[in-house]
């Protein structure tokens, strides 16, 4: 999986954000 490092960070950034969204709900 090749991608830039930005582009990288921003899909880490999501995924986390996604998490915290749900442990918020629960």
């Amino acid at each position: 999986l090749k991608m830039p490092p930005k582009k990288f960070a921003e899909l880490n950034e999501i995924k986390y954000n996604t998490i915290q969204e749900k442990e918020l709900v629960v």
